[in-house]
């Protein structure tokens, strides 16, 4: 379930980035810190958004940055996207 892992611990508002890269780091390290994550998950969602656009912004201010692709994350619970 979403609220499984969408947790207050792993929520940063007004952080202060010097752009989106920077932000994904910021929030990838949360989740690293934290074990749920790998560095390499984090350079491949920073990879996809490159290759692909900002796929991950969700409104003006809300992003929620994911790779596409089969880069495993630390945690074998947290979800991983499926290739298609």
């Amino acid at each position: 379930m979403l609220s499984d892992i969408l947790k207050k611990e792993y929520i940063r508002i007004n952080e202060s980035c010097k752009d989106w890269e920077d932000a994904i780091r910021h929030a990838g390290n949360i989740l690293l810190e934290k074990g749920i994550v790998t560095q390499e998950y984090i350079d491949s969602v920073i990879k996809s958004v490159k290759l692909f656009g900002p796929y991950v912004v969700v409104a003006k201010g809300i992003a929620i940055p994911h790779c596409l692709g089969s880069t495993p994350s630390a945690r074998s619970s947290w979800p991983s996207p499926r290739r298609t």
